[in-house]
């Protein structure tokens, strides 16, 4: 498409929308680029919830009908979410990542976390940064809501991200999650102003019921960006403890203390200096006076390569509010990253090679404070 000057991205996301509305009207034709002109008008109201402006194809009828073509032999009701996923992870460009330190999650990551949290039926789950979804799709996976429509949210500040999530959802986890477009780190004044935007408490309250906090929270926030000028740190006790410039991730990890209700499970990825360097000795004093922690994971540099060697890690712990206790923390070293050192996936027996299903055997199965 390169030459047509369409947008690729949302271009894709009409291709893709055209084919399983074809796919679901049971047609077992060719779809063309005429059928899927027709096919995407009788859906305007869902394509528009997924792209911006034109809800039918833009790119000429040859370039579209090749695209088509070679969309064809591929069934999207049989497609993976990982399949999906895929798509856009190499539609966003590197630049892009680097500057945002926003970096798509292993799908082998995102499952050890889920498979640590161990959500149950009934409960909330949360990714306050979720990007296009991966932990609010293995959370679906482990709880198949099925009933259970909003047990399951997503937020994210690019609304991009966030409705790639939305269109993933919808492809294939039966349109179960809520994904929705806004800052995470805004928050709210005890007064229940609005401070820098809609809150993600007022979200949870917008629909008339009570909001008391998730029971879990799992995300994996961008790392790169200085925060320093925003309008809400003054709400943030993290904010003074990290030196002059502000981190968003740190900011999130306090964030994500307040959204959990008190026993609250919390699975995050934090770049590695949070937990060993000295500018960051006082974050770590605050996360073991309001957090109860139960793990650190130490994964592999080459984990999210090719985008970055970024080296991180995996904090599990639960919101406490009875103040600073003594318990032993169990650290983890990841030596299997599933990766090659130039990002390639390293295969054992036709599956990913890692060692986070032992160290999630592991990890302590109780995860309430006792």
């Amino acid at each position: 498409m390169a030459r047509t000057g369409v947008d690729e991205f949302y271009e894709t996301v009409r291709l893709l929308l055209a084919k399983s509305f074809w796919e679901k009207a049971r047609e077992t034709e060719p779809l063309t680029y005429e059928n899927a002109q027709l096919v995407l008008q009788a859906g305007e109201e869902v394509v528009k919830r997924f792209v911006e402006g034109e809800h039918l194809l833009c790119a000429p009828e040859e370039v579209a009908n090749e695209c088509l073509r070679i969309l064809s032999p591929t069934l999207l009701k049989d497609a993976s979410y990982d399949m999906l996923h895929t798509v856009f992870e190499q539609m966003t460009g590197r630049q892009y990542k680097s500057e945002k330190g926003q970096y798509f999650t292993p799908s082998h990551v995102v499952d050890f976390c889920i498979d640590v949290l161990r959500p149950r039926r009934g409960e909330t789950l949360c990714d306050p940064a979720c990007g296009s979804g991966a932990f609010l799709k293995s959370a679906y996976e482990s709880m198949k809501p099925g009933r259970a429509r909003c047990d399951i949210y997503g937020f994210d500040i690019s609304k991009r991200a966030s409705k790639t999530a939305s269109l993933l959802s919808y492809l294939a986890c039966d349109d179960r999650l809520s994904v929705n477009q806004l800052d995470a780190l805004a928050v709210e004044s005890s007064s229940l102003l609005k401070v820098d935007g809609f809150s993600i408490e007022q979200f949870m309250r917008s629909n008339g019921r009570k909001f008391e906090g998730f029971d879990i929270i799992a995300t994996n926030p961008p790392f790169a960006g200085d925060v320093s000028e925003a309008q809400y740190l003054n709400y943030y006790q993290t904010a003074r403890l990290g030196g002059a410039k502000i981190e968003r991730d740190t900011l999130f990890l306090e964030r994500c203390h307040t959204l959990l209700k008190p026993g609250g499970r919390l699975a995050i990825v934090l770049p590695d200096n949070k937990f060993s360097g000295a500018r960051f000795a006082a974050v770590r004093r605050w996360l073991l006076e309001n957090m109860l922690v139960k793990a650190v994971v130490s994964l592999h540099s080459y984990t999210f390569r090719p985008f970055t060697s970024q080296k991180a890690c995996i904090l599990f712990a639960v919101r406490d509010d009875r103040g600073a206790r003594s318990e032993a923390i169990s650290f983890y070293r990841s030596d299997k990253a599933g990766k090659s050192s130039n990002g390639d996936p390293v295969l054992a027996d036709g599956e990913i090679d890692h060692d986070l299903t032992e160290i999630a055997n592991d990890i302590t199965e109780e995860w309430v404070i006792g």
